[in-house]
């Protein structure tokens, strides 16, 4: 069952590694080209796409569908949980010590929101016609995106109905994914590591926060580690 702790309007949830992450992961693993990432105590550091320094170390995924999305940022389902392991020890992938995977997530619809797109479903035609207006394409879309972070982050089934046309909605948004890979992250004490929101997943052996060295993330953002020790 998947445990949550609710942190500074985020809800942080611990589950299975992502399959897209993990391949390419220990593929940098192998060739030994993963490294550390510090803040020193007292210092302070971004970890953003934008600095040309750390772009190296990124990688920029196009998710092909949702369910690859999910994959990478959101919480698998139940059903998925035992095919993925198996999928994972077939190519060579298979855990080797526990593995650890934390969400800041945005706050989810309401009840009564999922309600609503429970009630009504748009095409995904729709998304992109020419024959309604400017304020109607704005409200289409921005239910559109409500459905994509509850199929995300939330139940899939509940709005499974809404599948094909977030799957238009995220061709139409040209949907990108900036996730950097290290070894070791670690935040000495009083150190601060702030990941700004054009950084959507983090992927790591290990996490360690040192006495009150903190990691403060700016939007939604996924860890994937196989050990995270400290307080957030």
């Amino acid at each position: 069952m998947t445990e949550a702790k609710e942190t500074k309007g985020y809800s942080l949830r611990k589950d299975q590694r992502s399959h897209v992450l993990a391949k390419y992961g220990v593929e940098l693993e192998h060739t030994g080209k993963l490294q550390d990432y510090v803040v020193q105590e007292g210092e302070s550091r971004i970890l953003t796409y934008k600095n040309e320094g750390l772009r190296p170390l990124y990688r920029k995924i196009q998710p092909g569908s949702v369910d690859e999305l999910k994959d990478i940022l959101g919480i698998p389902s139940i059903d998925s949980r035992s095919s993925k392991a198996d999928a994972l020890d077939r190519e060579g992938l298979g855990e080797t010590e526990p593995h650890e995977q934390l969400y800041f997530t945005p706050a989810m619809p309401s009840r009564l929101d999922i309600g609503r797109l429970q009630s009504r479903v748009i095409s995904p035609q729709l998304l992109s016609s020419n024959d309604i207006s400017q304020d109607e394409r704005q409200e289409l879309m921005a239910m559109a995106r409500m459905a994509t972070e509850a199929y995300i982050y939330g139940d899939s089934n509940q709005v499974l109905q809404w599948k094909a046309t977030i799957n238009e909605y995220l061709q139409l948004k040209n949907a990108l994914v900036f996730i950097p890979y290290f070894k070791d992250i670690i935040v000495h004490h009083n150190g601060t590591l702030t990941v700004a929101a054009d950084t959507h997943a983090v992927y790591a052996r290990r996490i360690r926060l040192y006495g009150r060295g903190r990691i403060i993330c700016e939007g939604p953002t996924t860890f994937d580690c196989f050990s995270f020790e400290g307080l957030l």
